[in-house]
């Protein structure tokens, strides 16, 4: 009996929605960098667990300083918010040898799901290389999983929508990667519903097939820290919502943050409602481990309220289930309050991206380091409980 249940595939879940003609959504966050975090998180997490419709999967974000908490925090959603998780894995500083390891953490930890990137560059870095005995691109580390691990995982690649024509070098690699085989695409931060249409006839005139999903960013609520994000991504933000929040912030940012995170949730809603009118199937956000604005959003999509259905409550994790039972033990995803550290310390807004966090959480910068905990870490713990339950563990 293994304590971390089997997460679906994300491209099989696609698949599904796709033909009974539901739109989905799924939800990408940061990893926590202290064990605070790691349990405000989780307990973010499971309320965003409960909207209606829950997201199709949850993804956690992967550098070379937090790959292990990524993996700590989709195990924490997977057995204790019953949710279905996709991890994401780049090629910075990744060697063959740690790319095999990397897989069978995330196959034991019941990871089913990959988003492959190439990465960024390293900080101090003036341009990306590769590991020593690494992965030159993406492509290759796709084609490495599929020779290694056959069909396991479900594998997604990032598209980029600037691309041009279908001649166009970005597009002819992303052709690679579907080639190599990826199962489907997530866009890069989308501005218009014009721009995803565009890219979507763009990457099917050069023979790519499967589906793509549009990336949508839920804004930070402070217009510096917007546009940190969108040149952190090398994307171009869209006018409408630079003028949105400029609008909100006031001549001498006088507006506050709940004026421009309200005004950048209303234009995110707008895109959202737009992209899934002009036929894309989902929505994944890029959430910045933001609620309040998610689930404002959600709640506005009609087009999701015929979208995917609660998934039942997952079984508990006995070697013999008893038929009858008088007396049940508690467990966390069921009484997430009674176990879970609220956010009490978890700070309601990202503070400025390059900074350092408060302990309790938030945003901090794209890159850094992590405390390492592995005592307190919450994949620790469940491995513990886990091999109690699982009769393995002395008593």
């Amino acid at each position: 009996s293994n304590f971390f249940t089997m997460s679906a595939r994300a491209c099989t879940q696609i698949a599904d929605a796709i033909a009974a003609g539901k739109p989905f959504y799924a939800l990408e966050f940061f990893p926590p960098h202290t064990v605070d975090g790691a349990r405000n998180l989780v307990a973010r997490m499971d309320r965003m667990s409960r909207l209606k419709p829950k997201p199709l999967f949850v993804d956690a974000t992967w550098t070379p300083a937090t790959g292990r908490r990524a993996l700590e925090t989709l195990v924490a959603a997977r057995a204790l918010c019953n949710l279905d998780v996709q991890l994401h894995l780049t090629c910075t500083t990744l060697s063959k040898e740690a790319a095999a390891k990397a897989l069978d953490d995330a196959a034991a930890g019941g990871v089913r799901s990959l988003l492959i990137l190439r990465g960024d560059p390293l900080p101090g870095a003036a341009e990306w290389a590769p590991a020593q005995d690494g992965f030159k691109d993406a492509e290759a580390l796709v084609a490495f999983i599929r020779a290694r691990n056959g069909d396991t995982f479900s594998i997604a690649v990032a598209g980029h929508p600037a691309a041009e024509g279908p001649e166009d070098p970005a597009l002819a690699a992303l052709k690679r990667k579907v080639d190599a085989g990826a199962d489907y695409v997530v866009t890069q931060m989308l501005g218009s519903a014009e721009e995803y249409s565009n890219f979507v006839k763009r990457a099917r005139s050069a023979g790519i097939t499967c589906p793509i999903v549009p990336g949508v960013l839920v804004p930070p609520p402070s217009l510096p820290q917007t546009l940190a994000v969108y040149a952190h991504s090398h994307a171009t933000p869209p006018p409408a919502l630079l003028a949105a929040l400029e609008a909100a912030s006031g001549p001498s940012q006088e507006g506050g943050e709940e004026a421009v995170r309200a005004a950048g949730a209303k234009h995110t809603l707008a895109l959202a409602e737009a992209l899934l009118e002009s036929g894309a199937p989902g929505l994944y956000f890029f959430t910045l481990n933001l609620e309040r604005s998610v689930a404002e959003i959600v709640a506005r999509l009609p087009a999701l309220a015929r979208g995917v259905e609660d998934a039942p409550q997952r079984a508990v994790p006995f070697l013999r289930p008893r038929a009858k039972e008088t007396v049940r033990p508690i467990f966390w995803a069921a009484n997430p309050g009674s176990y879970l550290a609220r956010t009490h310390a978890w700070g309601s807004f990202p503070v400025s991206w390059g900074e350092a966090a408060p302990e309790g959480g938030g945003a901090r910068a794209l890159t850094g380091t992590i405390e390492e905990e592995a005592d307190d870490s919450v994949l620790s713990v469940a491995s513990c409980v886990g091999g109690r339950l699982g009769g393995k563990a002395e008593r």
